[in-house]
C-alpha cells in the first residue's frame, strides 16, 4: 500500500508543479485544505475515490493514471495497442 501512496504522492507534486501552483492554490481549487495536499503528496494520507477523482477531472487525467508508476502505465499502453492490432 506504501508504494502506491508514494507513487501517487510522486505524481500529485509533478502534476501540480506543472502548473506552477502551490498547494494552497490547488486545495483552494478542489476544495481541500493545503495541508490535506502535503498530506497526499508525501504518501501520508490515502485520498478516498471522490477525492481521487476530482483531482484527476482537475488535470484532466484517469485516476489510474495517478496511481501507476510511468514505466507500468507505459507496458498498459502497450498491451492495449497490441490488443487492436
Amino acid at each position: 500500500m506504501k508504494e502506491i501512496l508514494e507513487v501517487f504522492g510522486k505524481r500529485l507534486r509533478a502534476l501540480r508543479k506543472e502548473r506552477k501552483m502551490t498547494q494552497e492554490e490547488l486545495a483552494d481549487k478542489l476544495g481541500l485544505h493545503n495541508s490535506y495536499i502535503g498530506l497526499l503528496e508525501r504518501g501520508e494520507r490515502i485520498p478516498s475515490l471522490l477525492t481521487l477523482d476530482k483531482i484527476a477531472r482537475y488535470f484532466g487525467v484517469k485516476p489510474a493514471d495517478l496511481i501507476m508508476e510511468e514505466q507500468r502505465q507505459r507496458k498498459y499502453d502497450m498491451k492495449q495497442k497490441e490488443l487492436l492490432y
